[in-house]
């Protein structure tokens, strides 16, 4: 059920996917990967498929279903399209990336909302003065209003090999601010990262026993599929 009472959480995400048939039961497994009494502990989701399979419909769906239902991020959900930002010259690191649609997404929400609309939960930690800082660090601003929140970041793979081609540290770009946003903001944040495959740095780079990421392998629907 929609509580329509409450004002949406802070997102950016897309508009809603249509058509979109036949990935009910994928829908289900990767919203229950995360949010089902006995994987609340998982942090990390690597969403991964052959190319054009899916994924980021998928992906923005289910994020926007959550979001609609408003319980298990209440402070947003927020989709990291890492090749936009990029072709647009609005974020290269991942840092500047997630700040980019953090900053974006709560300048929105506290636009839309209105005392009589608004979460109180919400009202408390997004409140007029809670404007994103940019004298605090990325994890330093989360910890003011995101301690309850979901990222999606697409195209991690593409990401990977930019980075690679300039000359960029990938562990310390990319992986160790996913790894230092979820030790230190909260045990409530959570990512989704997409890949074309089993995203292998994840698991490199994660020295962290209790981060230890699960995989969703999405495959390509069958004419069976198609027609439910």
């Amino acid at each position: 059920l929609i509580n329509a009472s409450l004002c949406l959480p802070p997102n950016n995400l897309p508009t809603a996917i249509k058509p979109f048939v036949g990935r009910s039961v994928d829908m289900r497994d990767i919203m229950h990967s995360f949010t089902a009494k006995k994987n609340q502990s998982c942090r990390i989701l690597n969403l991964y498929g052959d190319a054009g399979v899916g994924k980021s419909a998928i992906a923005v769906m289910a994020a926007r279903y959550l979001n609609d239902r408003k319980i298990y991020f209440k402070n947003g959900i927020y989709y990291v399209n890492t090749i936009k930002l990029l072709a647009r010259h609005d974020a290269r690191s991942l840092q500047e990336m997630l700040i980019h649609v953090v900053k974006q997404s709560v300048a929105e929400y506290k636009h839309r909302m209105s005392s009589a609309d608004a979460d109180a939960d919400m009202a408390a930690t997004i409140s007029g003065d809670a404007n994103y800082d940019k004298n605090l660090s990325l994890t330093s601003n989360l910890r003011l209003f995101c301690r309850y929140g979901l990222f999606i970041i697409d195209d991690i793979d593409q990401l990977v090999v930019y980075y690679k081609a300039h000359g960029l540290d990938v562990k310390q770009e990319l992986f160790d601010v996913i790894f230092k946003v979820l030790l230190t903001v909260s045990e409530k944040i959570k990512f989704i990262i997409i890949s074309k495959k089993i995203c292998n740095e994840i698991f490199q780079y994660n020295s962290n026993s209790q981060l230890t990421p699960k995989t969703f392998l999405l495959k390509r629907l069958s004419s069976t599929d198609c027609s439910k």
